[in-house]
């Protein structure tokens, strides 16, 4: 499984924020369930995934795999620090988008506007 964090504008700031309730807001419950206590959001186990880091499109966007190093939930957001791997190259979202039915990707959650959210995790079936 992977983070699959989706935003509008390109990544490269190492810091981010997002509303809570975009937070797994196309993963399935019996997936969400997992990541969850009592209702609430785990964060710590979120962060032990990989992640893919993507800007919205299906075009020559990029993505990176990286990881969140810490994540923390004030005022209704979810902020986080992220580090991208510098030894994988960047992916053309038209790649992924392509191959979107492996990854178990519908085509509503590529090209989707707005500020980042997360779709955690998602099962990777490569």
């Amino acid at each position: 499984m992977f983070n699959l964090i989706v935003r509008s504008v390109p990544w490269n700031t190492g810091n981010e924020t997002m509303p809570v309730e975009r937070v797994f807001e196309y993963t399935d419950d019996h997936v969400a369930a997992q990541f969850k206590e009592n209702g609430i959001l785990v964060l710590d186990r979120l962060i032990r995934l990989p992640c893919l880091f993507m800007q919205e499109g299906i075009g020559d966007e990029l993505a990176y795999v990286g990881s969140v190093i810490r994540a923390r939930i004030a005022n209704r957001e979810v902020a986080f620090e992220y580090t991208l791997d510098a030894d994988i190259p960047p992916l053309q979202n038209s790649m992924i988008y392509a191959n979107r039915n492996p990854l178990r990707q519908a085509r509503r959650e590529l090209p989707r506007h707005g500020d980042a959210r997360l779709n955690a995790p998602v099962a990777a079936g490569l």
